[in-house]
Order: structure tokens, then C-alpha cells, then sequence
């Protein structure tokens, strides 16, 4: 059980070094906050609503998303706009 201390707020492009860095935190805290994005990218792609935890297609999405983070490399432009092309 936590001691109840906040939670310390990093910014997602904090987020995406640390999580290239080897920062599982910093990479589960990316995808927990960018699941809803992606579960809704995820459902416009299927062409029908998608429920967590029932449709393979929301695994796909977020094991490419874990995939994105690892292989980003900033040298190639910002990671934000490519998210949702």
C-alpha cells in the first residue's frame, strides 16, 4: 500500500526519454496515459467500437504503441504528429 504522496507530474516528451532511457515507469505511465487515444485510433481503424479488455485489435494498438516509444528517434522529426497520421 503507497504512503499517499502524490504522484509527480512528468510531461509527456519527459516521459519519452526516460522511457528510451530504460524507464519502465516512465513507459507504463505514457501508455496508461494515452490509452484512451489509442483506444480511439484503435476503434476508427476497425470501423467499429473497440472494449478493453475483449478485442485483440486494442492489443495490437497498444503493443505498436509500446513499439513507437522504443523506436522514436527524435532526429526525425517530433513523435506527437506521428500519432496521428
Amino acid at each position: 500500500m503507497g504512503l499517499g504522496l502524490p504522484r509527480r507530474r512528468v510531461e509527456p516528451p519527459a516521459l519519452l526519454s526516460l522511457a528510451q532511457a530504460g524507464d519502465e515507469g516512465a513507459r507504463n505511465q505514457l501508455i496508461d496515459d494515452f490509452t484512451p487515444f489509442i483506444l480511439k485510433v484503435a476503434s476508427q481503424a476497425a470501423g467499429r467500437y473497440l472494449n478493453l479488455g475483449q478485442d485483440e485489435e486494442i492489443s495490437v494498438a497498444l503493443l505498436a504503441f509500446n513499439e513507437a516509444i522504443s523506436a522514436y528517434n527524435e532526429k526525425k522529426g517530433p513523435f506527437w504528429p506521428l500519432l496521428v497520421r
